[in-house]
Order: C-alpha cells, then structure tokens, then sequence
C-alpha cells in the first residue's frame, strides 16, 4: 500500500491563532480539531524531542541551546543530544517508509542526532512556508510509488524566514495599522503618569500583533496549495497533522509566563 504521514509543525501556532486559518480549518474541518492539545514545552528544541522520542523533557533531557558535535562532552552531558531507543523517522523506515524532515530551525540538526533515520534530512535556512511546501510536493512526486513520513516545520509566524520583510509580510494587516501611533496616542495621553517605557510597550505589542496576525493569515492562505495538491493526490492510507510547538503572546498575555494556558494550549 502506497501511505503518506505528513507532520506539519506551525511554530508559535497556539488555540487563540487558529481562528486567523481559515483554509486549514477547511481542510480538516471541526471534526478533526483538537481543542483539548497541550504542549509538553514551552520552547521548540525539547517540544521536537518529545515529538520523534515519545518522552517527556524529564526523559529525554535534551534542553540546552547548545550541543557538542562528535566530542566527548556530548557523551558526558546528556542533555544535549536525543538518546532514544527508537524515533519516529526510525519507526517509519523500519516499515518501508521514505522519511523526510524540513526545517528553518538552527537546532534541528545532526549535533543533537536529530538526522537519525531520515533519509532527506534539508535545514531550509531562510525558506518560508512556500518553499518548504515545495520540497514536501518534491518529495512525493519524486517517491510517488513508496510510503512517505514527512515532517515540515512552517516558521513563518515565529520569525522572518529571509530576516527582512516581504509584500507578503504585510498582505493582511489590518486598517488600524495606518493610524496606530494616532490611537496609541490617545489612550496614553488620557494617562499624564504613563511612561515613556509603558507607552513603548503599548506600541511594540500592537505592532507585534498586526505582524503575527498577517504572517498566521498569509501561512495559511500558502498551506492552500498543499491542501488542493493533497485532495488530488490517491493515498491508501493517510495521516496529517498540523500543530503547534508552543504558543504565542498577544495583548495581556505578553507579559504573562510560559505556563499560562493560552500558550500552552
């Protein structure tokens, strides 16, 4: 049989952002929704740990943002590598499996042994969700006769891909942008004792807002492509996720901490 599990990690993907993705919530409808899904991690590195291991962060240990590539320290300290019996890329090449893995993300990379049992491991260094897409649809096309496990890591929402902005970046924001200083202006004005510091705070957050707000929306509107190139694609057998790693913070919750329910559900 000719199967495809395909993992699409959305980073920074939280309940309250699902709202603003209008073509997955299509794709899957409300009755492949889990509303219920909690992190096990409020960052990326020990979140995709625990996805291909199985294991909680306690288990595994591997959260340090450093590692040691081929030395002897990296035996010494544990909690810089994953050390499991078997993961995921591994379960699925046991089974025939062509195994693919796609990520921007500077630590998902050999030195935490991350590569182990992938058959196309790429780091998309600077490759928003269109690309990425593009390797995914490269992938089946080029083994369209195999199973496939694939996960893509989509890192559009959680920082510029190209580190500058694009058209794109700024597609869908909102009509209140144009006047955002005037705004913020005024309700702080109506405040004499406000600081410079807490009127800066109000600026940064609303502009941070717009931003993710439009980068989730323009993710979304890119996934459509998958989806219709999925729909015409005959699978006997298929499974695909789209998740979060964390959460983001907007509005009152950015000064809250990592452990508040809106970011980790």
């Amino acid at each position: 049989k000719k199967k495809l599990v395909l993992i699409l990690l959305f980073d920074g993907l939280s309940k309250y952002l699902t709202k603003y993705c209008d073509n997955s919530k299509k794709f899957f409808s409300t009755d492949n929704t889990f509303d219920h899904a909690y992190t096990n991690s409020s960052w990326t590195l020990p979140t995709f740990s625990n996805l291909i291991t199985g294991q909680y962060t306690s288990r595994h240990l591997n959260y340090k943002p450093n590692t040691y590539y081929g030395s002897q320290a990296s035996k010494k300290n544990k909690a810089t590598f994953i050390n499991s019996y078997m993961n995921l890329f591994e379960f699925f090449k046991s089974k025939n499996f062509i195994t693919g893995s796609y990520s921007p993300y500077d630590r998902i990379n050999p030195s935490y042994e991350f590569n182990k049992g992938v058959d196309l491991f790429k780091y998309c260094k600077e490759q928003n969700t269109n690309v990425i897409i593009d390797d995914i649809i490269a992938q089946l096309e080029m083994f369209n006769e195999s199973s496939n496990f694939i996960f893509a890591h989509l890192f559009d929402v959680h920082s510029k891909a190209r580190n500058f902005n694009e058209i794109s970046d700024y597609s869908n924001f909102s009509y209140e942008n144009i006047d955002y200083k005037i705004k913020i202006k005024e309700t702080t004005s109506a405040v004499e004792r406000q600081s410079k510091y807490q009127q800066f705070i109000k600026t940064k957050n609303f502009q941070e807002k717009e931003q993710i707000i439009s980068d989730t929306k323009y993710s979304d509107f890119r996934l459509n492509n998958l989806y219709r190139y999925l729909e015409n694609k005959k699978f006997d057998d298929y499974t695909i996720i789209m998740m979060g790693d964390h959460g983001t913070r907007l509005d009152e919750l950015q000064s809250k901490n990592n452990l508040n329910k809106d970011f980790l559900n």
